[in-house]
C-alpha cells in the first residue's frame, strides 16, 4: 500500500503530454497495488479464525457481513465525498476543459488524494496485531480443540495453554 501510495503521488509531477509515462505509472500502481484485494480477503479469515480462537465460537458469517457492510459504507461515503469536491470546485462539463482550477483538482482526485488514503491505509497495516507465526499457533489449537471435541470433550478457552 505504502509503494502504491508513492507511485500514485508521482504521477501528479508528470507533464499532462507524457502520456506513455502517466500510464507506465498507472501500470506499475495497479501491478503492486492488485495485492491488496487478496490480503483484505485473507485477513478476513484470519479474524474469523482469531475471534474462534479467543471466544470458541465460530462467527465467519457475521465477522464478514459487518466487514462488507462497512465497505459497502465505505463505497458510500467516499461517493458522497468526491461529488462534494466537485460540487464545490465547481465542476460541470464546460468547466471540466477550460478552467485550471477544476483541471488541478480533477489531478488531485486521481493522484495525491489516493496516494495519500493508500499510504494512510498502508501505515494502518503495519499495525495489524495478527502475525504469521500467531496464526499458525491459532490454527493448531483450533485443530487441537476440534479433535478433543471429536474424541469427546469439549477444549474450552480456559485450556488454552497460557490462559489463566
Amino acid at each position: 500500500m505504502l509503494t502504491l501510495g508513492l507511485v500514485e503521488g508521482l504521477i501528479y509531477f508528470v507533464p499532462a503530454e507524457n502520456y506513455n509515462l502517466i500510464l507506465g505509472l498507472h501500470l506499475l500502481s495497479n501491478l503492486v497495488g492488485g495485492a491488496g484485494p487478496v490480503i483484505v480477503f485473507a485477513m478476513y479469515a484470519d479474524v474469523a479464525d482469531y475471534s474462534e480462537w479467543k471466544t470458541s465460537r465460530r462467527a465467519t458469517g457475521l465477522i464478514v457481513a459487518t466487514i462488507l457492510f462497512a465497505f459497502k459504507g465505505g463505497l458510500w461515503i467516499g461517493a458522497q465525498i468526491l461529488t462534494g469536491i466537485l460540487a464545490l470546485i465547481g465542476y460541470s462539463k464546460a468547466t471540466a476543459a477550460t478552467d485550471p482550477n477544476v483541471q488541478h483538482w480533477i489531478v488531485l482526485l486521481f493522484t495525491w488524494i489516493p496516494a495519500g488514503l493508500a499510504i494512510i491505509a498502508g501505515l494502518l497495516l503495519l499495525k495489524y496485531p495478527i502475525t504469521d507465526k500467531q496464526m499458525k499457533q491459532i490454527e493448531i489449537e483450533l485443530e487441537e480443540r476440534k479433535a478433543a471435541k471429536a474424541n469427546g470433550g469439549p477444549l474450552t478457552v480456559s485450556d488454552r495453554p497460557g490462559s489463566s
